[in-house]
């Protein structure tokens, strides 16, 4: 009986111990996860070369009016297309972060680049992927 005290004793403590853990952990990663932004530059803290961070970083930070700072992020999503042996993936996105760049050169009244941005649309990959 004792033995068994016990062993209900350790296996109590035991998924005490864990149960702290991991809500420790999960309000750490509660700071990753509280907005957009922070996910994203959490990732790209993680994975610099994150296509898919740097385009979506890019997004929001262009649907809240900051496009100079999504400029370096659609730049380093476009670099996606240039990979040689590029997924598919990360060629649409590359793809897509040409439209970034067009709304964001107009959006800071640099309407005068748009048309090699088009140019660049047209002479890379993106009408092959897109279709």
């Amino acid at each position: 009986m004792r033995l068994l005290s016990a062993r209900r004793g350790a296996a109590l403590a035991l998924a005490g111990g864990l149960l702290v853990t991991y809500a420790v952990l999960t309000v750490r990663q509660l700071a990753v996860w509280r907005d957009s932004p922070a996910l994203w530059m959490h990732v790209l803290a993680l994975t610099p070369g994150s296509v898919t961070a740097h385009n979506n970083l890019a997004v929001w930070l262009q649907d809240h009016g900051r496009d100079a700072e999504a400029l370096p992020h659609i730049r380093a999503a476009m670099a996606a297309e240039r990979e040689p042996g590029a997924a598919r993936n990360a060629l649409r996105v590359g793809c897509n972060a040409h439209f970034l760049l067009i709304r964001a050169l107009i959006a800071l009244g640099r309407s005068p680049e748009v048309p090699p941005a088009i140019r660049m649309i047209h002479a890379g990959p993106c009408p092959r992927v897109m279709a």
